[in-house]
């Protein structure tokens, strides 16, 4: 099999496992997941989502300024005031299934409540509001608690009891709820965080205590028992039973929305992407990554470990452990358009690129090859592993080269004007490379063209050995073959073989395979 591989522009990927996770890979880096946008384009009806909700039924809810959407998947369906008169508003801004199954419903005119499955009318929740509710959660006890600019309301069947600043609640505008699995509520303010016992205040939190600011925006208690408080100001964490502490990674960043993923991973939505938070280290991702927006409103993660995330203005992302796993420069490559891979016996990965020289990918992460004078910006081609371990490599500059305990030897004539396109040792030992001219044989520094039968020049694409030792010459006017150092074109039917050849694999029973530009995939056999 021909170590060498050349390819077009592409960018470099190495197969992964596709088992599903049942969370988001957190060694990986984000550019490495799969990402999938809906938008307007692909049937979204609102660019805005305020919330996310992956409900027990399997449906994926959205709360948006249009309406509030159930998504199977394939189809948006809307609920709004002309098709379910129930909801207060169609401005739906929180949504929240409680553990019997019912829907919860915020909207900028008060509170509804369904079923997940959008199977039953909405109804108002009459006392609440007319006004915006911004946030539900549902404590331990089992009592949804909703809040909107008016206050908190605890919904107990149809009964409500609502609290004010005057019991107690720092602040006059409410963001955000979140249960404690301990017990009580936190409430996020624009003047600090609130715990409540029941309907009492029992503490209250401000910057005198740590916080990056009192504009708390969202609040997370992961499963840890870790207190997570987005601000506007920043992120800041606070251990059980210990002190609040700054994430110095969130920097001063708005923090909007807060999530633990399965594997303990804590997500922040920010006005400048998406930030995880991993193993004492955060990475952001923003549109470079392909996210749609970088004002990032909402997160949810469903049941089979998949990242939602909400924007203002690109509508929703979905993130997935992806099949294959990308590396560019966030891994330490020095250019990103790659011309050839190979992967050598000791695991590492050759990398030919154009203008960023002979790189080297060790585990997850890449490099310059050889730091010799005049390579860093080189192009980079064909390569190859001989048996001894040295690296051959063809460049455009400094012609065919070869890498051998860290020193780089090449052969400018006549490869620095002859692209080599391709490389193949044989059993023999004997090196031969293909390049835009000849076909040619190389004994040391010393280099021996092949001669054709017509005596013409040819455009070497592709070598492969067969077990017999024929040495296949793949062109771009056919295929050949040298046997007992005579070259050949190979006849067909008495006719020789014309199609501009790329690629070619010799199994081990003799048969060849050839892949062409037009003519598809061929396979050669006995003639």
């Amino acid at each position: 099999m021909t170590r060498g591989v050349t390819a077009g522009l592409a960018v470099l990927v190495a197969a992964v496992s596709p088992a599903p996770a049942f969370a988001l890979d957190p060694d990986g880096s984000p550019d490495q997941y799969s990402l999938r946008v809906w938008g307007k384009r692909e049937g979204l009806p609102s660019s805005w989502v305020s919330a996310i909700l992956p409900s027990r039924a399997g449906y994926l809810w959205l709360a948006t300024p249009d309406g509030l959407l159930r998504f199977d998947g394939l189809r948006f369906a809307v609920y709004n005031r002309l098709t379910s008169p129930g909801l207060p508003s169609e401005n739906v801004l929180a949504v929240h299934e409680g553990r019997d199954g019912q829907l919860w419903v915020g909207t900028f005119r008060g509170l509804a409540v369904g079923d997940a499955h959008g199977s039953r009318p909405f109804e108002q929740v009459q006392g609440v509001g007319p006004a915006p509710v911004y946030s539900i959660a549902q404590d331990s006890d089992g009592t949804v608690w909703a809040m909107g600019r008016q206050g908190i309301w605890r919904v107990e069947g149809r009964g409500l009891t609502q609290l004010r600043g005057e019991q107690g609640l720092p602040g006059d505008r409410y963001r955000a709820l979140a249960s404690d699995p301990a017990g009580g509520l936190w409430v996020a303010t624009n003047q600090g965080l609130a715990r409540l016992e029941g309907t009492r205040v029992a503490a209250t939190y401000a910057v005198r205590d740590g916080l990056a600011s009192d504009d708390v925006l969202s609040v997370l208690v992961d499963r840890d028992g870790i207190l997570w408080v987005g601000t506007g100001r920043g992120l800041t964490r606070r251990p059980k039973g210990g002190a609040f502490e700054r994430v110095p990674a969130a920097g001063t960043r708005v923090v909007a929305a807060l999530l633990q993923d399965h594997d303990g991973t804590v997500w922040a939505g920010t006005r400048d992407g998406l930030l995880r938070v991993a193993g004492g280290k955060a990475d952001l991702m923003g549109r470079a990554a392909g996210l749609p927006d970088e004002h990032v409103s909402a997160l949810a993660e469903d049941a089979e470990g998949d990242l939602w995330v909400g924007t203002e203005a690109g509508g929703i992302g979905r993130l997935r452990d992806g099949r294959a796993r990308v590396y560019g420069k966030a891994q330490g490559l020095t250019h990103e358009v790659i011309w050839s891979v190979l992967e050598g016996r000791d695991g590492s990965v050759w990398i030919g690129t154009d203008g960023g020289g002979l790189n080297r990918l060790r585990g997850e992460r890449g490099g310059l090859a050889t730091r010799e004078k005049g390579f860093a910006q080189e192009n980079v081609y064909a390569l190859y592993e001989d048996r001894a371990g040295s690296l051959w490599f063809s460049t455009e500059w400094h012609g065919l080269c070869r890498l051998s305990a860290s020193r780089v030897d090449c052969l400018t004539r006549p490869f620095a004007e002859d692209l080599v396109r391709c490389l193949l040792e044989d059993k023999d030992g004997r090196m031969w490379a293909g390049t835009s001219e000849a076909l040619v044989r190389i004994d040391g520094r010393a280099v021996h063209p092949v001669a054709t039968e017509d005596g013409k020049k040819i455009t070497v694409t592709s070598l492969a050995e067969g077990p017999s030792g024929k040495l296949w010459v793949g062109t771009t006017s056919g295929l050949a073959e040298v046997e007992n150092g005579a070259f050949r074109r190979v006849t067909i039917g008495g006719r020789p073989h014309a199609d501009h050849v790329m690629a070619l694999f010799a199994d081990a029973d003799g048969t060849l395979w050839l892949g062409t530009t037009d003519a598809g995939l061929q396979r050669l056999r006995a003639g």
